[in-house]
Parts: structure tokens; C-alpha cells; sequence
């Protein structure tokens, strides 16, 4: 929560919004914690933080139950979680980055196939805008569906 790419891009969707253009903004990880309102009001968090970290860290809980990943990925259990964790450091989250830009072949590959599956419900997109490098494993992917 240091690095203002939601802050950016939630201030481009409420523009975009304002000028008439339908768009959605897809939260990735944890719930915004934002100054002004959130744009991402009513679209599932994908990538919930927590899953994330716990399917890198044992392969284990790639195989948990839907119900207990769906609370994992809870926005209440998503947005206490953030509020006592410490700040990152890049040490500790190295391997859970490349895994990210590995995409389907990384260990949240599952996680993947959600999103897909969800976006396949809306409107086909005329542009996917990724916020950060470390998003681009999506892209292969995002492309083919």
C-alpha cells in the first residue's frame, strides 16, 4: 500500500466515468484504501492478498476448499489483514513477484483462471490497461480469452 497505482488509476476511472465511457476497475490483491470514492465498488478483489501469499509460500492451500479460499479472499478478512501488517520488503516478496509475472506457469496460476472466468461474464473489453510491470504474466492470457 506504498506505491499509488490505485490511487492513479481509480482518479482515471472516475475521469474516464465522468466523460460517459463505461469501464471497470478490477481491484488485485487487498480492498483500495482510498481518499476519494472507490471506483471499484461491486467488482470481486482477485489475486486475494492472502491466497496469494499462502500458495507461494505451501502449495498446499492451492487445493483448499472454495468456501475457505472465497473467505480468504474476503474483503472484511483482506482489509484487517492489511491494517496490521508490517510494511513489505522487497526480500520477503521476490519470489511471490516472479511467480506473479510468470502467470499461468507461476504458482498462482489458479487465481488466474478466476479472473478469466469472471471477465468472461462482462462486456468484451476495447482496452485491458495494466497498472505495473508485475501484472504482465496476465497478459498472455487476458489476450487469448
Amino acid at each position: 500500500m506504498y506505491c499509488g497505482n490505485c490511487f492513479r488509476d481509480n482518479a482515471l476511472v472516475h475521469e474516464l466515468r465522468k466523460e460517459a465511457h463505461s469501464v471497470v476497475m478490477v481491484p488485485l490483491y487487498l480492498p483500495l484504501t482510498l481518499d476519494e470514492p472507490d471506483e471499484t465498488v461491486g467488482t470481486p478483489i482477485f489475486f486475494g492478498g492472502i491466497n496469494v501469499y499462502l500458495q507461494q509460500k505451501a502449495g498446499v492451500f492451492k487445493h483448499l476448499p472454495k468456501p475457505l479460499q472465497q473467505w480468504l479472499s474476503s474483503p472484511q478478512l483482506l482489509k484487517w489483514a492489511s491494517g496490521r501488517a508490517a510494511k513489505t520488503r522487497a526480500g520477503d516478496v521476490g519470489e511471490l513477484t516472479r511467480s506473479m509475472m510468470r502467470g499461468e506457469e507461476g504458482k498462482q496460476a489458479a487465481e488466474l483462471e478466476q479472473l478469466i472466468s469472471w471477465l468472461k461474464t462482462q462486456k468484451p473489453p476495447d482496452v485491458v490497461s495494466l497498472s505495473n510491470a508485475v501484472r504482465v504474466g496476465l497478459v498472455r492470457r487476458l489476450r487469448r480469452h
